[in-house]
């Protein structure tokens, strides 16, 4: 009996004995990686060289990965939360060694990488304090990869941030990018006032490098809009500035705006003396660029003997691991076997207990079985019946919203008279859902044609709802006027829907509405009325050089107030327009202009572009055109929102049955 009990106690003092060894191990090998972690990174932070900051970024999201993927336990002395910060670190690092790489060669590639490397900086949300910073450097690599509008979203979403928490650096240098985006779009108003914001918070932080830096750019707005005094002004101080505080880059590019604003103003001598100095300071940069390339190569030289020994070095560790290793298996394969035995003898001896036990507990439990197993049943029955009483509502509900959508079409489609009133005409109806908050309305009443789309807030049934009671407001208030006038139509449409979903102070109040733009063209002229609320107007027309087949756009903007409900609401304008024979006329919901793709939203400038290329087109190809162009788009991105998209050509009723057919 006694030689049982010291097994017992041996093995139980070998139990914990190990265990708490192999865990004194694991904390020793976590807390020297730990070490080295922080010690990597405080490198990659202080480095000057771009490429040893690389290397210590890259070394630092190594080290972090192993400390987050082991077993181990770490928490005593490295939370688990600065883990993740120096990891975020090195990637904000490996992102700035890229987006500088990509300036030096001009290589997207690099510019991608950067971008992913931002990305998953901003994701991690364990640096918030430099979070501006990031997002700036993020929207530049969108810049210089030529992904405009992907950068001005990001800027102008991070200016917001910056407020916020009054973050004035990174605020300018939204500001002064942005500024930069406008300018070289043409965009002269917008790029002037981002430029003012960015050069007001600069001067007030006294920060000089960025303030001569946004007074050059400035200066180079008001050059391109021909206001050569201003620009004169602000490329002087930009001068003053970079000259005096040493800031060579900027004053490289203040001295070449003064030499292009001197030969704008036909001084070629003050133009020579600018180029002349230009070329001088470029000449002394490239000069000390090819003696700090050549002095780089022998330390790139020395560089690579201290990584070969480190290389060597580590080669060397790993084998001392390795026999280490082994001798720590050959003396586990020895404490496997004794603690092997002690577990038989313990086992033989619970072992009759536990039989003895199992045998009385087997027969409760076999009643105990036989009562689960009939509740187990009766519950399967019941989830079945109710499963197949919900497949049974989900299939009615199903089924009515695809008869609605018959409904809806069936009003629309009755509503209109479609290629009797515009046999030159096509229409591109996607709803997101089965059901549509957008329709379409084409009418001759009287020497009258009327065609409307409608965009009500919103998708799926309640949209659908309400879509056809602005349906039916439509067709009422057409039906009822003997002269129809486009503005009078919208406005009273407003009243009605105002009349029939608001009341004031009441809880049932609904402040949904509906954005509609309508045309109205009497038989026998050539004048049409247009009135929109929220949805604008494109007519398509022929340039006047008369031999080529190019269009241009002109857009009549609509009146930014919903039919409905709004907080300043604004009388509807009516526009009076000439068509010419062969003008085409586009009206369309928001859901195709909204539509993500892998570059953001499609847009409205998109949509002219898209307009002036198949304008030359017949109607069934602009159709296709449209439809195709919205596919390559979305790509494997669902629709947002339906779509509908009315197009119509105007001809006079003297043209050829021959003309229609080739047009």
């Amino acid at each position: 009996m006694n030689t049982i009990i010291r097994h017992i106690a041996s093995f139980l003092i070998v139990s914990i004995l190990l265990p708490l060894s192999a865990l004194a191990k694991d904390r020793v090998l976590s807390q020297s990686t730990y070490e080295a972690l922080v010690l990597t990174c405080d490198s990659a932070v202080n480095d000057k060289s771009s490429v040893d900051m690389f290397k210590h970024a890259h070394k630092t999201v190594i080290l972090a990965n192993m400390l987050e993927s082991g077993n181990t336990n770490y928490d005593n002395y490295a939370p688990i939360d600065s883990v993740h910060y120096y990891k975020s670190v090195g990637l904000y690092y490996m992102g700035r060694y890229y987006l500088e790489v990509g300036r030096e060669t001009s290589n997207k590639h690099y510019y991608q990488l950067a971008r992913n490397y931002f990305r998953n900086v901003i994701n991690s949300e364990n640096i918030k304090e430099h979070l501006p910073d990031v997002v700036n450097y993020l929207a530049e690599a969108y810049h210089l990869n030529s992904q405009t509008d992907s950068a001005i979203y990001i800027y102008q979403n991070n200016i917001d941030r910056c407020k916020n928490t009054n973050n004035l650096r990174p605020l300018s240098n939204a500001y002064l990018h942005l500024g930069i985006i406008y300018s070289e779009k043409k965009i002269y108003n917008k790029a002037e006032s981002y430029l003012t914001n960015a050069l007001n918070i600069q001067q007030e932080n006294k920060d000089d490098a960025s303030t001569s830096t946004t007074l050059v750019e400035l200066g180079k707005v008001h050059m391109a809009q021909n206001d050569l005094s201003k620009a004169r002004s602000y490329i002087q101080k930009a001068l003053s500035i970079s000259a005096n505080r040493h800031i060579v880059a900027t004053y490289i590019s203040a001295l070449h705006a003064s030499y292009t604003l001197a030969r704008e103003n036909k001084d070629e001598n003050t133009a020579l003396y600018y180029l002349e100095k230009e070329v001088a300071l470029r000449d002394s940069m490239l000069k000390r660029a090819i003696m700090s390339r050549e002095s780089g190569i022998q330390a790139q030289y020395q560089i690579q003997i201290k990584e070969s020994q480190i290389d060597a070095l580590q080669k060397q560790n790993e084998i001392d691991a390795m026999r280490l290793q082994q001798a720590n298996e050959q003396s586990d394969k020895r404490w496997t076997a004794l603690i092997f035995m002690h577990i038989i003898i313990i086992i033989a001896i619970l072992f009759a207990v536990y039989y003895l036990m199992q045998t009385r507990k087997q027969k409760k439990m076999n009643i105990d079985l036989q009562r689960q197993y009939e509740l187990i049943n009766y519950q399967k029955e019941e989830l079945a019946a109710q499963r197949d009483k919900m497949t049974a509502i989900n299939d009615s509900v199903h089924d009515s919203i695809r008869y609605a959508s018959k409904i809806q079409r069936k009003v629309m489609n009755g509503a209109n008279e479609g290629k009797n009133v515009f046999p030159l005409s096509f229409v591109l109806y996607k709803p997101k859902e089965i059901v549509s908050g957008d329709f379409y309305y084409i009418k001759q009443v009287g020497d009258y044609k009327i065609a409307a789309v409608a965009d009500c807030t919103g998708h799926g049934v309640p949209a659908t709802l309400l879509s056809i009671l602005c349906l039916s407001f439509l067709n009422e208030e057409i039906s009822s006027c003997t002269e129809p006038h486009a503005d009078t139509i919208l406005e009273n449409i407003r009243a009605r829907i105002k009349d029939t979903l608001y009341t004031e102070g009441s809880d049932d109040t609904v402040l949904d509405g509906c954005d509609m733009g309508i045309i109205i063209l009497k038989n026998g002229t050539r004048q049409m009325e247009y009135a929109g609320a929220n949805i604008d107007l494109y007519i398509a027309r022929r340039k006047m050089d008369l031999i080529s087949d190019n269009y241009d756009i002109e857009i009549l903007k609509a009146t930014r107030n919903p039919l409905g409900w709004h907080l300043k609401e604004q009388p509807f304008n009516k526009n009076t327009v000439t068509l010419n024979s062969g003008d085409t006329i586009y009206m369309f919901s928001d859901g195709y202009r909204d539509q993500i793709g892998n570059e953001g939203s499609f847009g409205a400038t998109r949509i002219k572009l898209l307009l002036e290329q198949i304008a030359p087109m017949t109607l069934n190809e602009q159709r296709r055109e449209l439809q195709s162009t919205l596919s390559s788009w979305m790509g494997t991105n669902v629709q947002v929102d339906d779509i509908t998209f009315l197009g119509i050509k105007y001809l006079p009723r003297n043209i050829s049955k021959e003309s229609l057919t080739l047009t």
